[in-house]
């Protein structure tokens, strides 16, 4: 089912609850402003509610927002503005509409329920991912670099996929029917405390290659998907900074496991798309 496509002029602002560097945070709601404009007050304000939807199903689903899994989003839960508004969006959903020219233009302020669109997107993605992967195999390989942080990324990695109802494995070939994940690097930034702002600010960058791997000629063939990367950044406040430190990691370890799987569904999506 194809997205309707809406003419709209719409500039939108996103007000953080936490530092990060998307959409793609683990808070229930984000509070946003934006403006849009349309041929009546009504259609103003259908254009702001899908333009916000539209940015934060990007930062959840990644490109596939604008294809395979934005049409889904929409074929699933409608094009009604209304419904939308009610079923994404708090009762602290404030407008100011004014005539501009031939146009309604509309500031709207709205508390969006990040955590029911994260779920629902989430859905969605886990039943592209069961269909295209089934009986697939999803391995890390063991040429990873090591250390303990990394150890442990990988680790809830591997819980992340299985919690999603994939078989996850750690390999050092690709003689087997799935997909292979090169970890190519794994950086952690930051980790310094501030005494004057009493937290400790970091962020984790997750490097990777896939490949899809699948019989062929009694033998294996390897296909290259994509190269990606997981990002997250956050903070932690407190007076310890020892046990920040830890605090810190554990929350860029959970948050760049999701949105490493996130990330690789994502382009697993897209390529079975385009075979």
């Amino acid at each position: 089912m194809a997205r309707k496509k809406c003419a709209f002029l719409a500039v939108l602002t996103v007000l953080p609850l936490m530092s990060a560097p998307s959409w793609a945070q683990q808070s229930k709601t984000e509070s946003v402003e934006t403006t849009s404009a349309g041929v009546s007050e009504d259609d103003a304000i259908a254009n702001g509610i899908k333009d916000i939807l539209d940015r934060a199903l990007e930062g959840i689903a990644g490109d596939e927002a604008a294809g395979n899994i934005g049409d889904r989003f929409y074929a699933a839960y409608g094009n009604d503005p209304e419904k939308l508004r009610k079923r994404y969006f708090t009762s602290d959903f404030r407008t100011d509409c004014k005539p501009s020219g031939k146009q309604i233009r509309c500031l709207i302020e709205a508390e969006i329920k990040f955590a029911a669109l994260d779920n629902d997107v989430k859905k969605i993605m886990q039943n592209l991912t069961a269909t295209t992967t089934k009986d697939m195999v999803f391995a890390v390989q063991d040429n990873y670099p090591k250390s303990p942080q990394n150890d442990k990324l990988v680790t809830a990695i591997g819980r992340e996929f299985e919690t999603a109802g994939h078989r996850f494995e750690k390999k050092n070939d690709m003689n087997f029917h799935g997909v292979a994940m090169k970890i190519t690097g794994i950086r952690f930034v930051g980790f310094k405390y501030d005494p004057y702002t009493k937290r400790e600010d970091g962020a984790l960058d997750v490097n990777f290659e896939l490949w899809y791997v699948h019989p062929s000629n009694n033998s294996f063939k390897a296909e290259r998907i994509a190269s990606d990367v997981a990002t997250e950044s956050t903070y932690v406040a407190g007076t310890n900074p020892e046990a920040l430190a830890v605090e810190l990691e554990t929350h860029l370890i959970t948050a760049a496991a999701r949105s490493f799987v996130q990330r690789v569904n994502s382009q697993i999506v897209d390529f079975m798309a385009r075979k």
